[in-house]
């Protein structure tokens, strides 16, 4: 008779998305917290296991040739047997959009976590700036035959408002923890990153973006038939009602470079995003499995929020090595509020014209911000955001459901 529950994954075609989050099922697991059975279709169980043995050798370019194949999904969908004999299902959308959303899996789900979890959930959509709401909108094309990434106009979701109780904010991981997925190449990713905490910060300030201007506007895009989930359309059909967040990001680096010494501004390509011909500056990048080392060297870690008003890897990368964030307005949440050691807000930059951004009040907070405390914030990341501690709220939360 089994006398804990059981965590059930049932699919998840983009592992390294969710390897937080495995991690912690894992270390539940290992806990006597709960059992674990991962029980998804060969093809997933192939990719998992792809990844393990082949994608140092291969890269990504075979992951994303192998999901080309069948069908993909932002999702990583579970379920959750109890004691009892009850079940209870679950998902945990990834999409990096606030405003898109799986009805059917809405629909389906007990609970939903969103990663990138609005901060209000209001009926007239999203706020993506002072001049454009975003609707409410499903990952489904209006056109049935597109796949998930491709081009196209997605359904409207206008009713998203009334499952608003199975809707959760989750957190967001690292960009990749491990190739693996074994609970041992995840705990030595894990510990490479942590192990570079320091409460010591040689340095005051830093940024690391990728562009300095936005995708490439397109002629002829209707606000009618867009979609929503491309970047170029976005600002295609908005061209002179929004503004790119790399822009502002070019000159927020520009401004961190004028401070005095110890501070670190990059941006590694000043051209526009998502292109080929863009030149990067090499010696600028900072390899992945060197990044929270780098991060350790600094009391603060400086963010602009991007691809739809997002949340980046960059704060927990930042808050496992105790930097905190200073970053403009949030309009996404995590599962638990930040703490003031942990993240610092100055006004909204995001999307809006540069017209509409209180430069002096951002040089102001830039040029005052206070001294930090790096064991407080790597304290809240243990209280808060460890892998171990963000899976028992997605099994409490599961659990708690009507």
């Amino acid at each position: 008779m089994r006398i804990r529950p059981k965590v059930i994954i049932e699919s998840a075609k983009r592992w390294d998305y969710f390897q937080w989050f495995l991690l912690g099922f894992y270390e539940l697991e290992r806990n006597g917290f709960i059992d674990l059975e991962i029980s998804c279709s060969i093809a997933e169980r192939n990719l998992l296991w792809i990844q393990s043995k082949f994608a140092q050798r291969v890269g990504n370019r075979l992951l994303r040739e192998y999901r080309k194949r069948w069908e993909d999904s932002y999702e990583f969908v579970g379920m959750i047997e109890y004691p009892n004999g009850s079940t209870k299902n679950f998902c945990i959308d990834s999409a990096d959009a606030p405003f898109l959303f799986d009805r059917d899996l809405l629909e389906r789900s007990d609970a939903y976590f969103k990663m990138q979890c609005p901060i209000r959930l209001n009926p007239e959509g999203f706020r993506l700036s002072n001049n454009v709401i975003a609707p409410w909108c499903e990952h489904q094309h209006q056109d049935s035959s597109l796949g998930l990434t491709e081009r196209g106009g997605r359904k409207v979701f206008p009713d998203l408002v009334s499952y608003s109780e199975k809707i959760h904010p989750l957190m967001i991981g690292p960009r990749r923890l491990s190739f693996g997925n074994s609970f041992r190449s995840l705990q030595q990713g894990y510990e490479n990153y942590t192990s570079a905490y320091t409460s010591q910060k040689k340095k005051r300030i830093m940024c690391y973006f990728g562009n300095a201007e936005g995708p490439r506007l397109e002629q002829n895009v209707s606000r009618d038939t867009m979609d929503w989930d491309w970047e170029a359309d976005i600002l295609s059909a908005y061209d002179g009602v929004l503004e790119h967040p790399n822009v502002k990001r070019a000159r927020i680096a520009d401004l961190i470079a004028s401070l005095e010494e110890g501070a670190d501004a990059r941006v590694i390509s000043r051209g526009v995003a998502d292109s080929s011909d863009s030149v990067k500056d090499t010696a600028k990048i900072v390899p992945l499995e060197e990044f929270c080392a780098f991060v350790a060297q600094f009391q603060y870690n400086t963010n602009i929020s991007g691809y739809r008003l997002s949340i980046p890897n960059r704060f927990i990368e930042s808050f496992m090595v105790g930097t905190s964030i200073f970053t403009d307005q949030c309009a996404v949440k995590w599962y638990l509020p930040f703490d003031s050691c942990e993240v610092i807000e100055t006004g909204r930059m995001g999307y809006e014209l540069d017209a509409d951004v209180d430069w002096s009040r951002v040089l102001h907070d830039l040029q005052n911000l206070p001294e930090t405390d790096p064991a407080e914030v790597y304290a809240a990341f243990e209280r808060k955001w460890r892998p171990d501690v963000v899976a028992k709220y997605i099994v409490d939360t599961v659990g708690n459901q009507l």
